[in-house]
């Protein structure tokens, strides 16, 4: 059976990506390479990993990129690398040396945001919210709200990369919610783009789960989440018409996880920029390797409950998939569908947190 030519650009960059995450992965063990070893409250995994999987994922970009240098997809994706090079080796830094405060962090993705927003041109200019809307018509404020809302995808994904693959995958879900998006509203750059994206961590992702070898680190979960926030911000400019609160439905569980986290700190006035182990990832993770150590005790294997704890999540993780299906084909009303999720979410999350507190 022969291959659809438009598919070995694809092959290509997963062969690209797939062989650098070895060489990374052989580098990484070598004793005249020295990564500093990381320990962090929010490691579950045994061993030294390399966190080195934004390197892959950044070399996969640069040579989609390349390929598509005579088309008209080369500015958008030209621009948004060059506009993350900022984030992206402030975090790089940090998953060779640990030593870059979450703070610092932050106020590079606002910079790469800054500058996205900036050179590209594009800024929300409606939300479909009353109050919001009025203060977006001043070209300022369309311009901070812009910002704002791609730093924070951005970050929410490094929130959610903990377990082996969770990240990549959500990606990849999240790239395939607004390809159906682009399909219905009959909108080709963005399903190219999408596609690509959706594409894009699969030679990444074999590595990472389910056998552990290499992390995306923080650099790679920030590209994923700018990468993703740019073209969902790109897709509802160029898709005025499209109600613009699919894009909750579309980072659902990112976005969930980001604004459960902030106010949580809030509340018990904590630093929103610290870690701390209450994430419901972390806390599913706490209560699968308690379980399965009872169940298992001379086959326990932390990899295996780590992967265990990506496959518990899967409803959370999928969930933009059937949910933009669900609006745009059958019409459920977006109110629906979040208030669906939410109370999901909640329930999910005290269950767990009862669950573990009686495990212990």
């Amino acid at each position: 059976m022969l291959i659809d030519i438009s598919l070995l650009p694809y092959i290509f960059v997963s062969l690209i990506i797939f062989s650098s995450g070895i060489i990374l992965i052989k580098l990484s063990r070598s004793e005249s390479i020295k990564i500093k070893k990381y320990q962090a409250l929010q490691k579950i995994h045994n061993g030294d990993v390399p966190r080195l999987g934004g390197v892959t994922i950044a070399l996969g970009l640069a040579t989609l990129t390349y390929v598509n240098h005579d088309t008209i997809y080369y500015n958008l994706l030209y621009k948004i690398i060059l506009t993350g090079l900022p984030m992206f080796l402030v975090s790089l830094m940090e998953d060779i040396y640990h030593n870059i405060k979450p703070i610092f962090r932050f106020c590079t993705i606002t910079l790469s945001a800054v500058l996205f927003v900036y050179f590209s041109g594009f800024s929300l200019t409606k939300v479909q919210t009353p109050v919001l809307d009025f203060f977006m018509r001043y070209e300022i404020f369309s311009f901070l709200f812009t910002v704002i809302a791609l730093a924070s995808i951005t970050n929410a994904f490094n929130i959610i990369d903990a377990s082996n693959g969770i990240a990549s995958l959500t990606f990849i879900v999240t790239s395939l919610s607004l390809f159906i998006a682009s399909s219905v509203f009959h909108d080709p750059f963005i399903q190219y783009l999408t596609l690509s994206m959706a594409i894009l961590p699969i030679g990444f992702l074999v590595l990472n789960f389910p056998f552990g070898k290499i992390f995306l680190g923080d650099s790679g979960a920030y590209l994923l989440g700018f990468l993703i926030g740019s073209l969902v911000i790109v897709f509802f400019i160029r898709n005025p018409e499209a109600p613009k609160w699919l894009a909750i439905l579309i980072l659902a569980y990112p976005f969930s996880e980001l604004i459960f986290s902030f106010l949580r700190k809030i509340l018990f006035r904590q630093s929103p920029f610290e870690p701390d182990k209450k994430h419901l990832h972390l806390m599913v993770n706490e209560l699968t390797k308690s379980i399965y150590r009872k169940l298992n005790k001379k086959k326990y294997s932390n990899l295996r409950a780590n992967n265990m704890n990506t496959l518990t999540l899967l409803f959370f993780w999928l969930s933009p998939l059937y949910f933009v299906y669900a609006h745009l084909i059958y019409q459920i009303s977006i109110f629906n569908l979040l208030t669906f999720y939410i109370n999901i979410y909640l329930f999910f999350y005290l269950f767990i947190s009862n669950s573990l507190v009686k495990v212990k």
